[in-house]
């Protein structure tokens, strides 16, 4: 009988077994935060969906000359060119559903006293953006059951959006 050397001998079944338990241990780990990661990712992408939404039509406002307004609802939004509602207002952009179905919207804004405040529905839902550079003061809550909630602001009288 040949002579067996010890270093050829390879890995004993246990050893395969034990090996291949705690990769599979590491990897069940690594998926779960994969996914939390990728929840809170997504979370965070409506709210800077919401405040590249707010910037633009803001900016729009500005460049054209004329009144822009964002009327949100829990799950979406519509932007409009003059007006939310009546016979002047022109739908420009909609996402009728652009996040979560667990994430809702929570609009709070204050009319401009004086200017076009026109908003279908309730009145806080509507952000206005005139010409001159200033909108309609108020918030946006992006809201997630088990997350924590974005606050999106928006400045009356500099019309500055930002994220809290």
């Amino acid at each position: 009988m040949p002579r067996v050397d010890r270093s050829d001998r390879g890995f004993t079944l246990l050893e395969m077994l034990v090996t291949l338990s705690i990769a599979g241990i590491m990897a069940g780990i690594a998926g779960m935060s994969m996914a939390r990661y990728a929840s809170n990712a997504a979370h965070r992408g409506t709210r800077d969906e919401v405040v590249s939404l707010l910037r633009t039509t803001a900016e729009q406002a500005l460049s054209e000359g004329r009144t822009y307004c964002v009327s949100f609802s829990t799950t979406g939004w519509t932007t409009y060119r003059y007006a939310c509602s009546g016979p002047t207002a022109v739908q420009v952009g909609s996402a009728n559903s652009p996040i979560a179905a667990d994430e809702q919207l929570t609009p709070s804004f204050t009319p401009t006293a004086g200017l076009v405040t026109d908003c279908p529905g309730a009145l806080s839902s509507c952000a206005y953006f005139y010409p001159r550079g200033n909108a309609s003061a108020g918030t946006v809550t992006v809201t997630r059951a088990g997350k924590s909630d974005y606050v999106v602001e928006v400045k009356g009288l500099t019309s500055r959006v930002f994220a809290q």
